[in-house]
């Protein structure tokens, strides 16, 4: 994620920014003057094969701090712009939930017409909460209600720290599953009973976050989605560049190796050249358990050796390690290795890396030099990750 200086200057180009924003979302509603006149409505289908909902929660705490918002509007900005160059919205739509304040929300319809992208504002929120199952499954029951489909993708934004309970995490400019603060954080698990809640399976969750490529999150999220694409490590805080994988992540054919193959080209030559995401496939999660589980019950690693385990994390201690790295490490049973070689391949179809990853945290720069596009926090020591143990994963496989 970039590191911004904070200045007095940037906080009040920020709230100047925001309100704009904002009253640009508001101005956007169906009974504006141009939806009244009939002529310029769209013909927006009713039910349609697929919907992709943007879930873009506060992102800062109550004092704006570490919010990001901007990005936010500029992420469905590419959106729209990719939209405009393929001139259609056939047979998907698209809607987003935006927190535009620590206490304001708008859920948004972003309809394509004549050669331009509107937003249509569907529901407007007051202090919607964002740290409860049912907090996310009512917003998200809001979007089933009011953008009918009959398949689902969702894309969150903003920070991101993996399976971490919500009290373990830090403050940070970078990409939790929610903001800098507890009031708008939530647990991966939350999201999952969310889901659950309303009958929503995914064809795929895309976490513009940090951290959130790792087994203990594919591993509580494997029956509510069939992909997760997401980061081994931190993100930009411009977020994946939207205008170029857009069309592979829409409408009724996904391309997931060439959204990757996108995001990596975009990186290779952005002025912060340093992202990492991958496809997790959580049909492959349950037949990796066992086989962890198998190997957990022959091998240990001792702590001096996670020394030698490629960390994709900031972190010292590391939190999050290269699967695919510590397990070549961990296992010395050559059927068992090449078993899990093997599953890991199908587990994580698609990978991609740049040579250095970046980090805001302990260590400034990770160099690469193992990378599976999935981690693992089972030999961490770090006390960030003590909580190891009570994941779901741990239990299965352990």
């Amino acid at each position: 994620m970039s590191i911004r200086v904070k200045s007095v200057f940037y906080y009040l180009i920020l709230i100047l920014s925001m309100a704009m924003w904002s009253i640009a979302l508001l101005s956007c509603s169906s009974g504006s003057s141009d939806d009244e006149s009939g002529d310029d409505t769209p013909d927006v289908p009713q039910v349609v094969n697929d919907a992709v909902i943007m879930y873009l929660p506060w992102s800062g705490n109550s004092n704006q701090t570490g919010s990001l918002y901007n990005a936010f509007m500029n992420n469905i900005s590419e959106i729209e712009r990719a939209i405009v160059a393929q001139k259609s919205m056939n047979g998907y739509r698209l809607a987003a939930f935006v927190s535009t304040s620590p206490t304001q929300a708008v859920l948004v319809e972003v309809v394509y017409d004549k050669g331009v992208c509107k937003r249509d504002t569907l529901m407007r929120y007051t202090s919607p909460v964002l740290n409860t199952s049912q907090g996310i499954a009512d917003i998200l029951g809001d979007v089933k209600r009011n953008v009918k489909a009959d398949n689902y993708s969702l894309i969150i934004g903003g920070h991101g720290m993996g399976w971490i309970p919500v009290k373990a995490r830090q403050t940070i400019q970078t990409r939790y599953f929610g903001g800098t603060a507890d009031a708008y954080r939530a647990d991966i698990l939350m999201l999952a009973q969310a889901l659950e809640k309303i009958g929503m399976h995914t064809r795929y969750i895309l976490f513009d976050n940090c951290y959130m490529a790792n087994i203990e999150v594919a591993y509580d999220l494997r029956n509510v989605t069939d992909y997760i694409i997401a980061s081994t490590s931190e993100i930009m805080a411009r977020g994946l560049p939207y205008e170029r994988m857009w069309r592979y992540l829409c409408g009724n054919t996904h391309n997931y190796n060439a959204a990757c193959q996108e995001f990596i080209s975009f990186y290779n030559t952005y002025s912060s050249p340093y992202g990492a995401l991958a496809v997790i496939d959580c049909e492959e999660v349950d037949a990796m358990a066992q086989l962890m589980k198998a190997i957990n019950a022959t091998y240990t690693m001792p702590d001096e050796e996670t020394l030698e385990v490629q960390s994709l994390d900031g972190f010292s201690p590391p939190v999050f390690f290269d699967m695919g790295d510590y397990v070549t490490k961990l296992c010395d049973d050559a059927t068992l290795r090449n078993s899990f070689t093997e599953q890991l391949r199908h587990l994580v179809p698609c990978a991609v890396t740049t040579s250095e990853l970046k980090s805001m945290y302990d260590i400034g720069k990770i160099k690469v030099s193992a990378f599976s596009g999935i981690t693992i926090s089972d030999p961490s020591i770090s006390s960030r990750a003590e909580a190891k143990s009570t994941t779901a994963w741990y239990k299965a496989t352990h």
